[in-house]
């Protein structure tokens, strides 16, 4: 998986604070438990995109019909 950010260190070696880790540390505990459903959720959006990337026309020909169904089955 491919990150998305950027650092400003201007072609030198990026340098992190001991306050920041600390920051980041309680940041990410915080975080972690109570956006646990919501990262699943990420995960497994992540994992479905990567599935029908792939596929894109037989993904949405499977979601038409999949919506079609759904739309006869609720009248």
């Amino acid at each position: 998986m491919r990150t998305s950010w950027t650092t400003a260190s201007f072609g030198t070696t990026a340098r992190v604070s001991e306050g920041e880790f600390i920051a980041l540390r309680d940041h990410l505990a915080r975080c972690s438990g109570a956006d646990s459903r919501v990262a699943a959720l990420q995960c497994l959006a992540a994992a479905l995109q990567r599935a029908a990337g792939g596929r894109f026309v037989t993904s949405l020909l499977g979601f038409t019909l999949l919506v079609g169904a759904a739309a006869v089955l609720l009248q």
